[in-house]
């Protein structure tokens, strides 16, 4: 077999690799994408909710980890929601928008 075509069968046996490679990164992050959504998105829903009722503060102990809490006080969480409520306002939709 000539060096050429054994350096042909090479080249197309790496970019056959190189092409699954990315086909199944991108299926991951896809679906790493759907599952965080799924797990997100009902989270994100009560936050805003709570910030619509103000009551945001009250979340403090049970929607935040132990590592925010020890850097943010119950009253800093508490500026945040009202900062989010003043800025954002109420949750209509949580699409991007450019």
């Amino acid at each position: 077999m000539a060096k050429g075509k054994t350096l042909a069968i090479i080249l197309a046996v790496c970019a056959g690799h190189g092409v699954l490679l990315i086909v199944s990164c991108a299926g991951l992050l896809f679906m790493g994408y759907k599952n965080t959504d799924a797990a997100v998105s009902p989270r994100v829903d009560l936050m805003f909710e709570a910030i619509d009722q103000g009551t945001f503060a009250e979340t403090y102990d049970t929607e935040t980890t132990q590592e925010f809490r020890d850097v943010a006080t119950k009253e800093q969480y508490a500026a945040l929601g009202d900062s989010i409520a003043a800025r954002l306002g109420g949750l209509k939709s949580k699409t991007l928008q450019g």
